[in-house]
């Protein structure tokens, strides 16, 4: 149903599905903008890597060999 999400898909077809919905993905900057939930901080609610412990997905094996590896110094505990 369209209150569900959508799996494996690409941004051309997001965007088709979006135009043909008289609707429209939201910028990179409106994107930001949302997930600072409005704020002017680098993470939501702080500019501090370690606000995101036990909240993000962010420090898994993946991240670890990513451009971004070392920002986050603790184990979140998923493989990937």
């Amino acid at each position: 149903t369209p209150t569900h999400p959508v799996e494996m898909i690409t941004w051309e077809n997001a965007q088709e599905w979006a135009r043909r919905m008289s609707l429209r993905l939201p910028t990179e900057l409106e994107w930001e903008y949302a997930a600072r939930s409005g704020g002017d901080r680098y993470y939501a609610g702080s500019d501090d890597t370690s606000s995101l412990e036990g909240a993000e997905n962010v420090a898994d094996e993946a991240f670890r060999n990513a451009p971004f590896a070392g920002i986050a110094t603790w184990n979140d505990g998923y493989a990937l």
